[in-house]
């Protein structure tokens, strides 16, 4: 089938402790944001695990730099509150085998903070994701076929995600680039592992703040669809602190935010 390796996203570590924690049993890549610049490389119960150390901020950027060091075959994208099942690596890989004309599979996983209320959306049968489907998949699911995402030079935006202008949406947008690259993603009931929401920064209660994330991921993304989200956000969405109108009003203030690098921050200091 090929070699494979995790490619993990994390920041601030000093040394290789994330490999017990995380239960990781394959080789491994930490994209380490942190104040200094150095690389590291160990063999763990038989293991290659690697840590690339940048100064650099953003989770874009991050795992891009983890795709870029990477040489596998076939590579899981993965944040270091996960912590994954004995036998992850087999799941993926039969899973890679059984479906030959998948570029990238999205897996299920669970949650071990269910007390926060955020469960991972689940897939129950396998099927394939579509230009027009639902896209509520976080990047630590997601495996994919290292030269299928080369060919097409497919990286993620570094204006999206934790310590980037806006809060969330990389990794839809990196999703909806395979599929505008013409990528089978299949979609896969095979349950991986178990994600930590104790310590995220993605989530936030201020529902103007995400919708303005909101309404510049939109705006980032394809123009085909941009009606019927912007319909279904500011009027078929219920917030609890937002009017229809006002929603509208902040979708569309991200739309703009995106077109002129205008942060949330920035925006309500000048409304």
């Amino acid at each position: 089938m090929g070699s494979f390796e995790v490619l993990c996203v994390t920041m601030g570590q000093t040394d290789f402790g994330l490999f017990r924690k995380m239960n990781i049993h394959s080789d491994v890549l930490w994209a380490n944001q942190c104040g200094r610049m150095d690389y590291q490389e160990t063999i763990i119960d038989g293991h290659k695990a690697r840590m690339v150390s940048t100064n650099t901020r953003g989770v874009g950027i991050n795992r891009n730099i983890a795709c870029m060091y990477s040489n596998a075959d076939i590579c899981l994208l993965s944040d270091d509150d996960m912590i994954y099942d004995d036998d992850y690596e087999k799941k993926i890989l039969d899973e890679f085998e059984n479906n030959p004309k998948a570029d990238a599979i999205i897996f299920n996983i669970g949650t071990s903070t269910p007390e926060y209320g955020r469960i991972p959306t689940q897939t129950t049968k396998r099927k394939y994701l579509r230009f027009w489907s639902r896209k509520p998949y976080g990047a630590p699911r997601i495996a994919f076929r290292r030269y299928a995402i080369q060919k097409h030079s497919i990286m993620f935006s570094t204006l999206f995600g934790g310590g980037c202008t806006f809060l969330f949406g990389e990794d839809t947008l990196w999703i909806e680039q395979l599929l505008s690259c013409g990528l089978n993603i299949l979609l896969s009931p095979v349950h991986i592992g178990d994600v930590s929401y104790a310590n995220t920064t993605t989530f936030t209660d201020d529902e103007e703040k995400r919708l303005y994330s909101l309404g510049a991921m939109i705006e980032a993304g394809p123009k085909l669809l941009k009606p019927v989200y912007e319909l279904y956000y500011s009027y078929m969405k219920k917030y609890q602190h937002l009017s229809s109108c006002s929603a509208y009003r902040v979708l569309k203030a991200g739309e703009k935010g995106f077109v002129n690098h205008i942060s949330y921050a920035n925006y309500k200091e000048n409304e």
